[in-house]
């Protein structure tokens, strides 16, 4: 690369910022890639009352893993997951910027899953937010 591209490349990561990779693939996974998604819950999932069986067990039985929530949403719909989270001490993070998301939670390892990309629960709720998309 010569001096000049360098300046240019400086010059254009200075105006725009670094350059991210998969950046609709983060926003739609609360800042995560898919391949890193262990499973996922639409919004109307997380607003529906208890907790989902599936995300219970995760959180109880996996290690490495994080638990993000859609900040969008009001915290009374998802303060049970944070709840169970911290019992089994299970990091977690709300995600703010998260507007466009139709997903409201997130359980994601730290490094790449090996499994046919993200798990959803494919309920009618689930088909309900998803339809519009």
């Amino acid at each position: 690369m010569t001096e000049n591209n360098k300046l240019e490349q400086l010059l254009h990561q200075g105006m725009y910022g670094t350059p991210e990779l998969k950046p609709q693939e983060k926003a739609l996974f609360l800042s995560n890639f898919a391949e890193r998604v262990l499973i996922a819950l639409t919004r109307s999932q997380v607003r529906k009352n208890g907790v989902y069986d599936e995300i219970a067990r995760a959180l109880k039985n996996e290690n490495n893993i994080r638990l993000y929530v859609n900040g969008e949403m009001n915290y009374t719909y998802y303060h049970d997951y944070i709840l169970l989270a911290n019992k089994h001490h299970i990091p977690f993070t709300v995600i703010n910027d998260s507007k466009d998301s139709p997903l409201g939670l997130v359980i994601a390892a730290g490094e790449a899953v090996h499994q046919q990309g993200p798990a959803f629960i494919k309920d009618d709720l689930y088909h309900d937010d998803l339809s519009g998309q």
